[in-house]
């Protein structure tokens, strides 16, 4: 079985816990907070993606397909473009 799914047996026996103790939906969210801090669990770390830089092929192929041909166009184009 997965890490993933969840256990039948684990799940009734906390939902019979929970009904038992009475647990309003805060209190639940209460006791499992305490029972991650207890047992050190902890959240994934969400991972970036980094960004994709462009190859000096690609980026000529680019600065052609706009009509900039030197780096030196490009940041003048960018300059009379705001302008």
């Amino acid at each position: 079985m997965s890490a993933q799914k969840a256990k039948p047996e684990v799940v009734a026996q906390v939902a019979r816990l929970a009904c038992k103790e009475r647990l309003s939906y805060d209190g639940f969210a209460h006791v499992c907070q305490h029972a991650r801090r207890k047992l050190k669990l902890e959240k994934h770390k969400r991972e970036r993606r980094l960004l994709q830089l462009l190859t000096a092929e690609e980026l000529n192929r680019e600065r052609e397909r706009c009509g900039l041909y030197t780096l030196r166009r490009v940041q003048l184009h960018r300059f009379t473009r705001r302008a």
